[in-house]
């Protein structure tokens, strides 16, 4: 199994270990892509006896996964930035890593999510400019 799959299985494995979330209901997004990642995760879960788990299903011919663009993961990204900045969505106390330590984690996540940003270069060999993404 890859590492993605086995570190999928693990976190959600660890939330239910939290009391509070122990009979939740797991919500998926993944995204739906050409390389059909969001199936292979969620094969993963179901070998792995993974229960209670919904998937967001807008994938080609009713597919599991989340169909999206660059574009709208860029749009998706400044927003969560600017919500995080003034106080409108924050890590919550249960957020957990299974592979960092708790403050190394949260510290972490928060600099990936409020330092993604757009640079323009210019694009040879015009004038014009070219946006580049250092999120992804």
């Amino acid at each position: 199994m890859r590492h993605t799959h086995r570190l999928l299985v693990r976190h959600i494995l660890a939330i239910r270990q939290i009391p509070i979330f122990s009979h939740c209901k797991a919500v998926l997004i993944f995204e739906s892509n050409l390389a059909f990642e969001s199936q292979h995760l969620l094969h993963a879960l179901e070998n792995n006896g993974v229960k209670n788990w919904v998937s967001l299903s807008e994938g080609q011919q009713g597919s599991l996964g989340w169909l999206t663009t660059n574009e709208r993961k860029e749009q998706m990204c400044l927003l969560l930035r600017e919500a995080m900045n003034v106080g409108r969505v924050a890590i919550s106390d249960y957020f957990l890593s299974v592979e960092l330590q708790q403050l190394e984690a949260r510290k972490r996540i928060k600099d990936e999510l409020l330092n993604v940003c757009l640079a323009s270069t210019p694009a040879a060999p015009t004038h014009a400019f070219a946006l580049r993404s250092t999120a992804w």
